[in-house]
């Protein structure tokens, strides 16, 4: 029997109607991650946080600083996304 029966049969359709859906990939950041991300691009830039010369921040650095910082790997294309998230 399928889930949705399941609830249906068990609950009625009130429990149908608030089923949510499957949370999606696990997030590469913790969202204490993301927000110190964050917090150093909206901030800082890359030569105030340790990280070359360079006065903007690109997504050729925020690999680098991800990599450095919290030990994850992730592609410019990935990281367009993110921010656009």
């Amino acid at each position: 029997m399928s889930t949705y029966v399941k609830n249906f049969t068990t609950s009625g359709m009130e429990a149908l109607l608030k089923q949510t859906p499957p949370p999606g990939k696990r997030p590469y950041l913790t969202e204490e991650e993301q927000q110190e991300l964050k917090r150093m691009i909206v901030e800082s830039t890359p030569t105030k946080e340790g990280f070359g010369l360079e006065s903007c921040w690109n997504t050729r650095i925020l690999q680098y600083v991800i990599e450095d910082k919290f030990a994850v790997t992730m592609s410019q294309a990935g990281l367009r996304i993110f921010f656009i998230a």
